[in-house]
């Protein structure tokens, strides 16, 4: 029942509980009816980002409404733990020949069932390395995944690996990101 006015502090993004990244939990109430702050229509039914454009914001400056998101990225040579990347986000910029792997990691919010998730890595030569494609099965708050290879041959070729990542979702693509690694004798 606490009133609040424009600047006052109403709360801090942190982690706790049972939560699978930093937030800020808020909820509006209008009138005494629960809304979406994004498109101040009461909240009786699921989200719908495209009434954003014809609502009327309830922000002092415009906050644009970010359905889907990649949170976190990174290149790896073990196996990279979600959790531990959802605390301490870590990516490496060079990685040595005779590292035991080259991964690439991501770690996604808001992904939708039916949505198609395109993972690659291509090699310095432009040969594809590592690639993966999944059609998620149902929606989830974050999404981790990642793909690569061991070192097999004792040595990965010298030079950048480029890794792509496209989440696709009825024709539209909400996530597209491209990173590069250098890879050093």
């Amino acid at each position: 029942g606490q009133q609040v006015k424009a600047g006052d502090i109403i709360g801090k993004i942190g982690l706790s509980g049972q939560t699978e990244f930093p937030h800020l939990h808020l909820g509006v109430w209008k009138d005494g009816i629960k809304i979406d702050p994004f498109t101040s229509r009461a909240i009786n039914r699921p989200c719908n980002p495209s009434l954003t454009a014809t609502a009327t914001s309830l922000w002092a400056t415009p906050v644009t409404y970010q359905p889907t998101a990649l949170l976190h990225d990174g290149f790896a040579t073990a196996a990279p733990d979600a959790k531990a990347m959802r605390n301490t986000p870590a990516s490496m910029s060079n990685i040595a020949a005779d590292a035991s792997a080259l991964l690439y990691w991501v770690d996604m919010m808001n992904v939708r069932a039916g949505d198609v998730l395109a993972l690659r890595i291509t090699a310095p030569d432009g040969r594809v390395f590592a690639e993966k494609t999944t059609t998620l099965d149902k929606a989830k708050a974050t999404y981790f995944a990642f793909i690569g290879k061991k070192n097999s041959a004792g040595k990965f070729v010298a030079g950048n690996y480029t890794a792509t990542v496209l989440l696709t979702r009825g024709g539209q693509t909400p996530v597209a990101i491209t990173r590069t690694v250098a890879v050093a004798n």
